[in-house]
């Protein structure tokens, strides 16, 4: 024709148009840029699941990784609220009492969280890389508490390397790395545990376990 445009290449534009969609806003968008955004943009990674929150109030993990958030940044009253929401919201979710635990300890209510990762660490149930973990934080809470006795907190370090050491062979991806934290941890605290106490030529003995 005239304008040199054919009729058959209209009707497929004109049909492509009519196709196009646009999937609508959810919190499961918002959630994951937060999940994996630079690690220290911690502005925009709270904005963004402050829109998760206001989009879906019913997911526990927008509130389990606030808690993450405003841990790193100091705001640890803040943090332990957030968690609680997160494990009132799922009970079951070992992830979500650690956090809960450890945010306690970092609070000062040391008595609440002993009591608390004395009962987690009973928990037959639990994969081995989570019974590590909160055993090597209830040897921590003692060892470093109101009334520090690292003596007490060493037998729950060691208890805490013997559970990792199996789980570090998990086909999980997320529980051998929580192993291998928490044999780092565990290590450092047994460590500070024998430099602390009155034993003969510990500065060897603290050598010789470092280098496990």
């Amino acid at each position: 024709n005239k304008n040199g445009t054919n009729k058959s290449e209209t009707t497929t534009s004109e049909t492509m148009v009519e196709q196009l969609t646009l999937e609508p806003v959810n919190a499961a968008a918002f959630l994951l840029r937060a999940q994996w955004s630079h690690p220290r943009d911690y502005s925009r990674k709270l904005a963004d699941l402050t829109t998760a929150q206001e989009l879906r109030k019913d997911e526990p993990r927008v509130y389990f990784q606030r808690a993450q958030i405003l841990r790193d940044i100091g705001r640890i009253d803040e943090a332990l609220m957030e968690a609680r929401q997160a494990l009132r919201m799922d009970p079951k979710n070992p992830e979500f009492e650690l956090m809960t635990l450890r945010l306690l300890g970092e609070n000062g209510q040391y008595a609440r969280a002993i009591k608390t990762a004395k009962d987690l660490a009973a928990r037959e149930s639990w994969p081995d890389a989570y019974r590590a973990a909160v055993t090597c934080e209830y040897g921590s809470l003692i060892a470093n508490g109101q009334q520090p006795d690292p003596n007490a907190a060493m037998p729950h370090h060691q208890r805490a390397i013997q559970l990792a050491t199996t789980a570090i062979r998990s086909k999980e991806t997320a529980l051998r790395r929580l192993a291998k934290q928490t044999l780092f941890e565990a290590h450092l605290e047994i460590a500070c545990e024998i430099a602390a106490g009155t034993y003969q030529g510990k500065e060897i003995a603290v050598e010789k376990w470092l280098a496990n």
